[in-house]
């Protein structure tokens, strides 16, 4: 009884490295964000997921979920989780002014698409919404090997598999 409750704790504990060491990159820097989401998607982690999301996006996410009649935790998982990412996450040209970021990930077809990002709270967080107005992927996109389902206001979503 003793070597089974031990062994259900050292489980556990491995279970809570592995997720601390996923969310070690969460924030520090646009790309450790993006890796973030990416790693998130892969293994359908919603919790991480909307660490790394802006409010703004989280907001969009809510209210297109509420129009639906979902929460936006099901709405998150059908817009991101949908397809799994079939390529490798790559990413370049991380550039920062002031609270606001951008990097380059590599999608599907070696496109290079650039993703927008914003410091909350003192912590880097993608922001969707920036990301579609300015075009960092198209509607119908398969970026990243995601979902692009477009614009979260209109509940649909939109990532790029990252």
């Amino acid at each position: 009884m003793k070597a089974g409750k031990i062994f259900a704790l050292t489980l556990a504990l491995a279970g809570l490295a592995l997720a601390s060491a996923a969310c070690s990159k969460l924030g520090k820097t646009p790309t450790g964000t993006a890796k973030a989401i990416y790693d998130s998607i892969k293994s359908k982690d919603v919790a991480t997921l909307k660490k790394a999301l802006s409010k703004d996006t989280l907001s969009a996410f809510e209210q297109a979920a509420g129009r639906q009649n979902k929460t936006a935790d099901d709405l998150l998982k059908e817009a991101f989780f949908a397809k799994t990412p079939t390529v490798d996450f790559e990413a370049r040209n991380e550039k920062l002014t002031d609270n606001m970021g951008t990097v380059e990930l590599k999608g599907e077809g070696g496109r290079w698409q650039t993703f927008h990002f914003v410091k909350e709270d003192n912590l880097w967080k993608w922001d969707a919404i920036m990301t579609l107005r300015q075009g960092g992927f198209a509607e119908g996109d398969e970026g990243g090997g995601g979902n692009q389902g477009g614009n979260p206001q209109d509940g649909g979503g939109g990532h790029d598999g990252h």
